[in-house]
């Protein structure tokens, strides 16, 4: 997929001057869902039930609106193996179904339509590096992360599947997640707007937010851009094993 389908009638120099570090902005398609087909549930669960899952980076998020300790996730073999750890499938998939939200990590590969989308936002913007994290919460009502900002990267987030309501605050705090308490007392609502598929968000760095699915089970893909200090680029060339294989 390419960045600008994504954005829609809103250009990529557009993005860079009005908004680029400067103002959250919504983008709702005029019809249709563009991004119908970036990555599909299937996919999905391929990728979340590959061999020992230790590539996929997973996190999950509890009934506070923080990550649970990675050793709740992943087993670390003491002696010496071919796998030094494994997801615990059994376990995630308890969670999964008591309603907890989920977050997969670095998954720029997840397929060709998802790598070209992120290779395209590089291109529009040399001085940054970009990554993929899936957001997936099975049913509606599952678990969310409180109230917090991401620093230093700016954020494009891309409404695949479900729906995700989303609250975006004014207002600072040198603390990067917020409780109930600390939200009502130092943020305001800037707005509040709910994302269908084929819906983008894009926010600065810096901004505090919170997202939640009371409608049913969602997919979304958070694309954080970081400024690329010393850094190389993925290399996210996809294969085609299949051609080489089949002599085509």
């Amino acid at each position: 997929m390419r960045l600008q389908t994504a954005l829609g009638p809103l250009s990529i120099e557009d993005l860079r001057e009005k908004y680029w570090g400067k103002k959250s902005v919504v983008l709702v398609p005029q019809s249709g869902n563009p991004l119908e087909g970036l990555i599909t549930l299937d996919e999905l669960e391929t990728r979340l039930n590959d061999g020992c899952a230790t590539m996929t980076n997973l996190s999950v998020i509890d009934p506070s609106g923080a990550k649970l300790p990675r050793e709740r996730l992943y087993h670390r073999q003491l002696a010496p193996t071919w796998a030094p750890e494994f997801l615990r499938k059994t376990d995630v998939h308890r969670l999964l179904a008591d309603g907890r939200s989920f977050v997969m990590h670095n998954m720029t590969h997840v397929n060709p339509r998802v790598a070209r989308l992120v290779r395209d936002i590089e291109e529009a913007f040399p001085e940054f590096i970009a990554d993929a994290h899936l957001y997936v919460s099975p049913r509606a009502g599952a678990s969310g992360y409180r109230a917090h900002k991401d620093e230093p990267q700016h954020k494009i987030y891309l409404q695949v599947f479900g729906s995700t309501s989303w609250t975006v605050f004014r207002g600072q705090h040198e603390k990067r997640a917020l409780t109930e308490e600390e939200t009502r007392a130092h943020l305001t609502v800037d707005f509040e707007k709910t994302l269908t598929p084929g819906s983008v968000l894009y926010m600065p760095p810096g901004v505090f937010h919170r997202a939640t699915n009371p409608d049913g089970p969602r997919l979304s893909l958070s694309i954080p851009i970081s400024p690329r200090i010393g850094v190389v680029p993925v290399d996210r060339h996809h294969i085609p094993l299949r051609k080489l294989m089949e002599g085509t």
